[in-house]
């Protein structure tokens, strides 16, 4: 499962999104949620004005953490990297569209 929620696309996206909002939507598979956001505190304000990067770096945390428990994670350490890059990319977009740019 941790594959399917680590796709660069929007679904994919969306639907960890869902179970970061609530763990209990994945319980089944004892997924580990933690974050540290990519090693920056929650409360800093890193990158430009509009551009949140808190639900990418968790994403990325929770692809590392979870790949290493699934004991693939030499396999998999490129696309969560790529799915990194994508969701940034996707979070830049969100906020040129609302912020201009």
């Amino acid at each position: 499962m941790t594959y399917a929620l680590e796709q660069p696309n929007a679904g994919s996206y969306l639907t960890w999104g869902v179970g970061f909002a609530d763990h209990s939507a994945f319980a089944i598979y004892s997924f580990d949620w933690s974050t540290d956001y990519c090693s920056f505190p929650p409360d800093s304000n890193y990158g430009p004005p509009g551009l949140d990067c808190h639900i990418p770096c968790a994403r990325h945390d929770f692809g590392y953490r979870n790949f290493r428990v699934e004991g693939v994670f030499s396999q998999y350490e490129g696309m969560v990297d790529g799915t990194f890059y994508w969701d940034m990319a996707y979070v830049y977009w969100a906020a040129v569209s609302v912020f201009g740019g």
